[in-house]
Parts: structure tokens; sequence; C-alpha cells
């Protein structure tokens, strides 16, 4: 089958099938980033076993916004689909920042950092104590360095700014706004519903 689940990896007595043992042996397994149509041969509910027709220049995040955007809600609704695509997403943007630093990164002092710097135990030493072994994640959100910059910019802003002395939250109140719940309720079911309707139910 497609998309085997976990009673094809063991041993089954019955009338019908007699034995299915280790469908994936001999084969090497793919990273997520390496795998082109995981999503196709993960989910065939959702794609019909078909090979989408997607411009190749087309980055993940992209596919990631076609797929959860487009009038067919599929994907948008599949919960573990969702969380496979921000996988792949965040996996795409560590790897892209990863390829930048190797690109670009520079000693500040010096000659262009070489595989022999890398290699020298004490030259990673270095880069860990001045912050540049993490320099790469700065974009990538929830990593230390990201929100190293984030607090130099905070610091920045008292200094030219002065400190903060009233602070404001604003909040959309979207259970209290009629219009977007009628929205979701004909995209998610179908329904469509009048903004009178909706204030009779809050």
């Amino acid at each position: 089958p497609i998309n085997p689940d976990f009673m094809d990896t063991l041993l089954v007595f019955n009338d019908d099938m007699l034995l299915k043992l280790a469908p994936g042996e001999g084969r090497t397994p793919l990273h997520l980033r390496k795998d082109e149509f995981i999503e196709e041969l993960a989910y065939p509910c959702v794609f019909a076993g078909a090979i989408r027709e997607l411009p190749e220049d087309l980055s993940i995040l992209k596919k990631a916004k076609s797929d959860i955007l487009r009038y067919d809600r599929r994907c948008s609704t599949n919960i573990p689909l969702l969380f496979l695509k921000y996988k792949l997403v965040e996996t795409a943007s560590l790897n892209n920042a990863i390829n930048i630093c190797l690109r670009e990164t520079k000693c500040q002092n010096g000659p262009p950092l070489t595989v022999a710097d890398v290699l020298n135990s004490d030259n990673v030493e270095r880069m860990i104590e001045n912050d540049e072994a993490f320099r790469f994640l700065k974009n990538v959100r929830a990593t230390p360095s990201f929100w190293q910059q984030k607090q130099k910019e905070l610091m920045s802003m008292i200094r030219q700014l002065g400190c903060p002395t009233f602070f404001l939250t604003l909040s959309a109140a979207e259970t209290k706004w009629s219009e977007l719940l009628s929205i979701l309720k004909q995209i998610l079911d179908g329904v469509e519903l009048s903004v009178e309707e909706v204030l009779e139910f809050q």
C-alpha cells in the first residue's frame, strides 16, 4: 500500500494474508527535507496519491500557504498535515540559515574562515564565547541568538526614546467579532450564517 499502517510491519496470521514483514527493507531512509514527495505519500487521503504540479522555484513556505489558503479545505483541516508543513518550513529555514553562514561568515579581525579554522577546537571555543557560533540562527524564532538580537533592539530603543511609562495591550477580540465568526463557519462547515444569527449564538 501507499501508506502502510502499523499492522503492515508485523506478522499477521489469518485466512487472507499470511505475512508482511519489513516493507522498507534494503532502502535508505530519507531526511524530511530531501523527500520531495513526502506529503503526497504520507497523506493520500488529501492529495489522492497524485504528485502536485508546482513551479520548481516555489519555496516550501509558499507551498504551505497555497495548500492552507486554497478553497479546498482538506489541507487546512488536517491537523497532522499542518504540523508536518510547519516542521518542513522550520527545517528549511534552519538549512537556509546554515548555508548563508558557511558562505558569508568571516572572522572579525583576520582572514576568511576556513575548514581548518572550524576543525580547530580553540577557534570553535572563541566563536562560542563571541556568540559567533549562534549567529547563523538569528533569523529563526525562539533560538538564543534571536532573542539576544531582540534584546539589543529593545535596549537601543530605551537609550534613544527613554524608559516607557505607558503600556497598551490591544486585542482583536475575535470571539466577539460577528463577521469573522460568520466567515469561519462558512469556510469550515459550509454553512452560511447571518450576523444576526451569530449574535444569537453569542
